[in-house]
């Protein structure tokens, strides 16, 4: 019955006519990435490196995981080198690489971008730091002259519902949320295919 009275809102919202409406909804982690292939394409680098965790209850420590560049021009890091699921991913678009001997920890390097918190990395020797940030600035390059569409859908998710011009669909519906497993009411905005929630 719910979902019933949601499509029937959903139609009146839209001014849909007929009896049958198809959505499709689409959910994206911070990365904007394409459809996968039955076999994705190989990484451009890969190995083992050192990321700087954020911070908690007992401050920040160095982890060691297995991470992937990608020509989709993300870096994804997992657990293992034989997981399929990574633990996350940082979209290298318009991010800078650079050395940081003040880390903390030998063979450091950041990834950066202007009004955001960097990422710091070390390697376990200077010839693997060397590659990684080669590979990294190869790969943050090619995304930066990516497509227009991911950089407006990535700029109007910093602006508030009310700055985003020319919406398809907006109004209030309901998440489930990841950590308590509950259902919260927020304010969704469709534009472009891309959906935000506030």
């Amino acid at each position: 019955m719910k979902t019933e009275k949601l499509l029937e809102y959903i139609r009146s919202r839209i001014g849909c006519r007929t009896e049958v409406l198809k959505m499709e909804v689409s959910r994206t982690c911070h990365v904007l990435a394409p459809v996968l292939t039955d076999s994705p394409p190989p990484p451009v680098y890969s190995g083992y490196l050192q990321r700087l965790s954020a911070r908690s209850v007992t401050g920040r420590r160095w982890c060691r995981r297995w991470f992937a560049v990608k020509l989709d021009g993300v870096l994804y890091w997992y657990r293992t080198n034989k997981d399929h699921e990574p633990l996350g991913a940082l979209g290298l678009q318009n991010q800078t690489i650079s050395r940081v001997p003040e880390a903390g920890a030998p063979h450091a390097f950041k990834v950066s971008k202007i009004g955001e918190s960097p990422f710091y990395f070390s390697a376990d020797d200077e010839d693997t730091a060397t590659r990684w940030i080669s590979a990294l600035n190869q790969v943050a390059a090619t995304a930066s002259r990516a497509d227009p569409y991911v950089d407006e859908s990535l700029r109007n998710a910093q602006l508030p519902p009310t700055s985003i011009p020319n919406v398809d669909c907006q109004g209030p519906l309901s998440k489930l949320s990841q950590r308590w497993k509950a259902w919260r009411r927020r304010y969704f905005l469709l534009k472009d295919a891309s959906l935000y929630f506030y």
